[in-house]
């Protein structure tokens, strides 16, 4: 099961009403509608399948006292997009069929917000193995020992700790694609790469004026 469409999966009949143009005298229309954690997506209009394929993409932002998250994803085909907004005084999800799109609340909202994006993907990123990387600028190439697991990244002497994170973005492109980057309160940002089978090629971490680390899978 996708951890995305676990996220997205809910019943949206609350609030209902067309977006982008889309007709509300349209019958049967495309809202109230459900997704469930296998795609599958029921509406007055019909039965759709979002399946495995959809390219995802999620966001999640947190104020610094731990308060006042914001989750926001969305999963697209060619013909059909879900995409949920939520917060702790909001949830709401949007359907596209086509030219089609209505939006709703969720009647039974989740609480998305309050989970952090790696760990719904924690066993997909966790992973030790050694790297070989950089800390540019004219530095030459080392041999570095990576661990992330428990949601704590140990690279050499670098450590980054994800459990308590300002911002985070993922982007998914089943069998081409996965990128994960997260930025802390102190200004550090992480990112990682996936391939298609799911092995780290890439990491990195940035600081403003400080100390940057660039490294690829060992061969």
């Amino acid at each position: 099961m996708s951890p995305a469409l676990a996220a997205l999966a809910g019943t949206y009949d609350g609030n209902c009403a067309p977006i982008g143009g889309g007709d509300e005298k349209k019958s049967p229309p495309i809202w109230p509608f459900t997704l469930a954690a296998d795609g599958k997506i029921s509406a007055p209009a019909g039965a759709y399948e979002l399946g495995l394929s959809g390219a995802i993409m999620m966001v999640r932002q947190q104020a610094p006292d731990g308060g006042a998250a914001n989750f926001s994803a969305a999963i697209k085909t060619d013909t059909l997009m879900v995409s949920v907004e939520e917060d702790k005084d909001r949830s709401a999800g949007m359907l596209r069929i086509n030219e089609d799109a209505a939006k709703c609340s969720n009647s039974k909202p989740s609480g998305l917000y309050r989970q952090s994006i790696y760990a719904r993907y924690a066993k997909v990123l966790d992973a030790k193995m050694p790297l070989t990387c950089t800390s540019p600028p004219g530095v030459d190439s080392v041999r570095v020992d990576y661990a992330l697991a428990n949601g704590v990244i140990q690279a050499g002497e670098e450590r980054v700790d994800l459990n308590n994170l300002r911002m985070e973005t993922l982007n998914v492109v089943p069998g081409d694609k996965f990128n994960f980057i997260a930025t802390t309160f102190n200004g550090e940002q992480v990112a990682i790469d996936l391939d298609a089978q799911g092995r780290m090629t890439q990491f990195g971490i940035m600081r403003i004026g400080g100390k940057s680390l660039n490294c690829v899978r060992n061969r």
